[in-house]
């Protein structure tokens, strides 16, 4: 399937579960599987998580994010690179050894790993570390 076509599949299906956000759409494009990036005319820009079914509203500003943004953001990245690799809390947490209770608070955003969490969590899911952060 050609990019064009996923992307306006993913604009219906964020239209059918958010029809008065999505409703006027200045522009839009996939930001990664299942993932949809969504700009509204008044310049506020939403991510589209098809997997969960969930938007979250992205800051204005990728450097200028707070830690609250960004822990927000991560979390939604981590939600979604964890189910893409089939892992739960518990299985990320016995990968990484780490508390459960640490990656679920990663995951709802309620905290941000260190940066020696944050490499665990990485070899853990087998991906780079720009898979877990967001860049506008």
């Amino acid at each position: 399937m050609d990019d064009e076509k996923y992307a306006n599949e993913l604009l219906e299906e964020a239209r059918a579960y958010f029809p008065l956000l999505f409703k006027k759409v200045a522009s839009y494009r996939v930001y990664a599987p299942m993932a949809l990036l969504i700009e509204l005319p008044d310049r506020k820009v939403f991510l589209f998580d098809s997997l969960n079914q969930t938007t979250t509203r992205l800051p204005d500003d990728d450097n200028s994010m707070t830690k609250e943004q960004t822990g927000r953001v991560f979390g939604v990245l981590l939600r979604r690179l964890m189910a893409r690799k089939g892992f739960t809390q518990i299985g990320l947490a016995e990968a990484t050894g780490l508390r459960q209770c640490q990656i679920c608070n990663y995951t709802y955003g309620r905290s941000v790993p260190s940066y020696y969490a944050f490499d665990k969590i990485v070899r853990a899911l087998g991906c780079s570390a720009e898979d877990l952060r967001y860049v506008k």
